[in-house]
């Protein structure tokens, strides 16, 4: 897997990435793996840290799609967990260029 470090304030943490299809397509995506954050029972919790959670994940996304020559046709983001995506896309990281989300 691809490693980075994504900064959290004044925290960082290491998020690995792992490239596929999904099945019986040839459609390409990006998995994002940290255990701290996702090594969980369910993707949604009532844990404490719930929001720095989807905080990391928006931003390992961006980190990852800005450090390297990959660059999505979409993006997607979906209810409060992707919230900041569409942020990011228009504010933080505009050498992407006019990606639809």
């Amino acid at each position: 897997p691809e490693k980075l470090t994504v900064s959290l304030g004044a925290d960082f943490e290491e998020a690995r990435f792992y490239k596929t299809f999904l099945p019986h397509s040839s459609v390409e995506v990006i998995l994002v793996e940290n255990e701290k954050f996702f090594g969980r029972e369910s993707v949604y919790t009532e844990d404490a840290d719930e929001g720095e959670r989807f905080v990391f994940f928006s931003k390992a996304s961006f980190e990852f799609i800005s450090r390297s020559d990959w660059k999505p046709n979409l993006l997607h983001a979906n209810d409060w967990q992707t919230a900041l995506i569409p942020y990011y896309a228009k504010n933080k990281y505009e050498k992407l260029g006019n990606v639809p989300s």
